[in-house]
C-alpha cells in the first residue's frame, strides 16, 4: 500500500487493525518494549511496516512521538493514557510541503491493583535510555508480540495530566 511519508498515522489501517490495548515488557537485562495490542494482525503489521519504511528499524529522527500521561482526567477511569502522534517539532522543520497530517491515536488504560507494568517499563527505560515499540495480538488468552516489525526509539514523554495546557500537543487526550 502506497502512502505519503508525511502521514505518520494511517487512519484506515488503524481502524482496520483495531487497537484494543497496550502491554509493557521489561527486565533487568533487556531493552524494554511497548506492545500495542491489536485485534487484527495483517493491518497492524502493515502499520509497523510503513513506519519501518519511513523511519527505519530505528527512529533516529524521532518522527514518531510517544507520550504516557499519568493522572486523573475528568470522566475517564483511573489510569494513564498512551498518546501516539507525529513529532511536530521534527516534521515541521523538515517538511517541504504545506500540508502535514497530524492524525494521532490515544488510549486510556487502567491498571489492576497488582500491576507493575508501567513502573517496571519506566525503570528499564531509565536504565537503557531506549525502548522498542511493536504490535501484538491475543492468541489463546496470551499476548503474542511481533518482533520483526519493532521500531527502536530513544525518546518518550512521561507527563502528568495536570501539567498539560490547552494548546499542548497532548491536550487532545482531554477531548
Amino acid at each position: 500500500m502506497l502512502h505519503e511519508p508525511s502521514i505518520i498515522i494511517n487512519e484506515e489501517l488503524w481502524e482496520q487493525a483495531d487497537w484494543i490495548g497496550t502491554a509493557f515488557a521489561s527486565s533487568e537485562d533487556e531493552i524494554p518494549a511497548i506492545a500495542l495490542v491489536f485485534e487484527k494482525e495483517t493491518p497492524a503489521i502493515e502499520i509497523f511496516q510503513q513506519w519501518q519504511a519511513d523511519f527505519g528499524k530505528v527512529d533516529e529522527e524521532e518522527k514518531l512521538r510517544i507520550s504516557i500521561i499519568e493522572g486523573e482526567i475528568a470522566d475517564q477511569p483511573e489510569g494513564y493514557t498512551i498518546h501516539i502522534s507525529p513529532n511536530l517539532d521534527k516534521i515541521l522543520t523538515q517538511a517541504d510541503e504545506t500540508q502535514i497530517d497530524i492524525t494521532n491515536k490515544y488510549q486510556r488504560l487502567t491498571e489492576s491493583e497488582n500491576s507493575t507494568g508501567l513502573v517496571d517499563f519506566k525503570a528499564a527505560f531509565s536504565k537503557f535510555k531506549q525502548y522498542h515499540i511493536l504490535p501484538a495480538f491475543y492468541v489463546a488468552e496470551s499476548i503474542q508480540p511481533i518482533f520483526d516489525v519493532a521500531i527502536l526509539k530513544t525518546a518518550i514523554s512521561f507527563r502528568n495530566a495536570p501539567d498539560i495546557s490547552e494548546n499542548d500537543v497532548d491536550a487532545v487526550i482531554f477531548k
